[in-house]
């Protein structure tokens, strides 16, 4: 009876076991899209930043912007390049990762920019987008984000807490290349939340150098006024109500205080993902990779969980049945 019982629990630990490879799979199907992905979007990240503030200025500002001193134009576009430079050095899988586990710890509910100092050669208010991380994974534990929590995924709040479960099963291997360039979670869930704490990080860099670009553009006179971070935030979470604008921009408007009759508009540059896909065709179609394979996680995820609650019956199952006959057993 024994081997009837190991074989009652045979049918679940084969599909788990079917299902761990699938996720294992799906990582070395992930990676190299998300690669791929960020090295298309530096490219284009300069040329998009570029046409973004010409729409914004030659529409909204164009008076302001031709008194300006061919110098002081110079300068500007040397500052736009230089910001979208740094912000492309910190593309990558690793600092975006490295950049969520941040946010999970530090930032729950972000609504400042983090790593962002004013330089002291600056005018006040001004902003340099210094990006910089603590050295790639110090002080990483793969135990700070062990998976305990098996909750569907319509209940992660937006701010990503539960972004811990997105390094389950995995441990820390170093920096090397593809599936070993850090640890990614080969559980489909964990997956798939890992995935969704990589797209809030890409996003905080996009929100990150929008701010710096509206700081600059505002230092010339080139916009109102810098546009609120919270605000910035809550248009990318899809929670603020905007006019029409072109990609990559923003406007809105808002009652002008004091009782006027006039609106208040405020206008300025904000990254968004799906505005860059938007421009550029090669990014939209690894996007739509990276969704099927994101909405695969989610169908085996829920297989996972059937069968992890089928072995756990069984095995209870199993060990009633073995209590059950010590309490026949005679006593000698």
């Amino acid at each position: 009876m024994i081997n009837g019982e190991m074989g009652a629990s045979s049918e679940p630990l084969l599909q788990l076991s079917l299902i761990q490879a699938k996720g294992e799979r799906a990582v070395l199907a992930l990676y190299p899209l998300l690669e791929e992905y960020l090295s298309i979007l530096k490219v284009q990240l300069e040329p998009a930043v570029f046409q973004a503030t010409f729409q914004l200025v030659t529409q909204h500002q164009p008076e302001n912007f031709n008194n300006l001193k061919e110098e002081v134009r110079w300068k500007f576009r040397t500052r736009l390049r230089w910001l979208c430079g740094r912000c492309s050095s910190f593309l990558n899988v690793e600092q975006l990762l490295q950049l969520a586990i941040k946010l999970q710890k530090h930032d729950p509910e972000p609504q400042l920019l983090e790593n962002e100092v004013v330089e002291s050669n600056l005018p006040p208010g001004s902003i340099s987008l210094s990006l910089e991380l603590a050295p790639l994974m110090d002080g990483f534990n793969p135990r700070d984000f062990s998976q305990n929590n098996q909750e569907d995924e319509e209940s992660l709040p937006a701010t990503f807490k539960l972004i811990q479960q997105m390094l389950a099963a995995a441990s820390f291997k170093g920096v090397s290349h593809l599936q070993h360039s850090f640890p990614m979670p080969h559980e489909p869930l964990a997956l798939h939340r890992w995935l969704m704490a990589w797209d809030f990080a890409l996003e905080r860099r996009l929100r990150n150098l929008s701010n710096a670009v509206n700081v600059e553009l505002h230092r010339r006179g080139l916009i109102r006024n810098v546009l609120p971070i919270a605000l910035l935030d809550a248009v990318q979470e899809g929670s603020a109500d905007v006019l029409s604008a072109p990609a990559n921009l923003i406007a809105i408007t808002l009652p002008y205080p004091l009782g006027s009759s006039e609106d208040f508009s405020l206008h300025g540059v904000l990254l968004r993902s799906s505005d860059m896909e938007y421009l550029y065709p090669s990014l939209r179609s690894i996007r739509a990779r990276i969704n099927q394979i994101n909405t695969k996680l989610l169908r085996i995820a829920r297989r996972a969980q059937h069968w992890e609650q089928q072995l756990a019956t069984r095995k209870a199952e199993q060990q009633w049945i073995k209590d059950s006959r010590q309490d026949d057993t005679p006593i000698s």
